[in-house]
């Protein structure tokens, strides 16, 4: 996992070739490719899209950029899951592809892809609260409603790397836990954590372009009301620099 997470670090130094990755509405792809700090870090080329009916075509025609469109609704088996990611992996770095940043992208990537082009992805929950062996409490699609039974009703966001199991890649950054009432909806939370991301998606990608991040200082933690950041120790992060 550390050298998984050191070469998603160093990878993203370099100005890399990115693919974006998504399947529905695209809110986190057009928030990051609107930001002009992240497209002078990082040389955006391609959105690539699993899904006919997301905005992907649209969001790359808006900035510029290749669209890929390989459909696939679910996989039967893990071989059709791997021989897919295989085939996108040759496929993107014959494009010079080099990296990929997940926003929305809703299949499960493995081997070979994750290893050849590290990614960064944002999970609606904290997970940096894990059970006894380390492993996050709130993956996958329940997440949100996970993280409100196993919190006292509080909700969050988190950066994190992309790894073969599902949202269990090193956290960069996570948002303080925001209270979510109990009349307040999934979907109510879910926008309401998409304001979280939207603040510390382009802030990861930001310090990790600049070269900001320490892997000894994960994860770090965001205050979105002062817009403090603190390292795991507590110290407060310069990241305007």
């Amino acid at each position: 996992m550390t050298e998984l997470t050191q070469k998603v670090i160093d990878t993203f130094q370099t100005r890399p070739n990115v693919a974006v990755l998504m399947s529905l509405g695209g809110s986190n792809a057009e928030r990051l490719l609107g930001d002009p700090d992240i497209r002078k870090l990082y040389d955006i080329s391609t959105v690539v899209s699993d899904q006919p009916s997301s905005r992907g075509a649209e969001v790359a025609g808006e900035h510029g950029l290749d669209y890929l469109l390989r459909p696939v609704d679910r996989f039967r088996t893990p071989d059709e899951r791997e021989a897919y990611f295989d085939a996108l992996c040759a496929e993107l770095g014959e494009r010079g592809v080099t990296a990929c940043f997940y926003a929305g992208f809703m299949k499960i990537s493995k081997g070979k892809f994750v290893r050849e082009l590290p990614g960064i992805n944002a999970h609606p929950a904290d997970l940096t609260v894990t059970d006894e062996s380390g492993v996050p409490l709130f993956r996958g699609m329940d997440a949100i409603s996970a993280m409100r039974e196993g919190t006292d009703g509080m909700i969050g966001a988190s950066t994190h790397v992309v790894a073969d199991k599902v949202d269990t890649g090193a956290t960069f950054i996570r948002s303080l836990p925001i209270h979510a009432p109990a009349d307040m909806t999934d979907e109510a939370c879910h926008q309401r954590i998409k304001q979280a991301e939207h603040q510390i998606y382009p802030l990861t990608l930001r310090m990790l372009g600049k070269g900001l991040i320490d892997i000894s200082r994960m994860p770090y933690t965001f205050d979105e009301a002062t817009g403090i950041l603190t390292d795991a120790s507590g110290k407060v992060v310069d990241y305007d620099k």
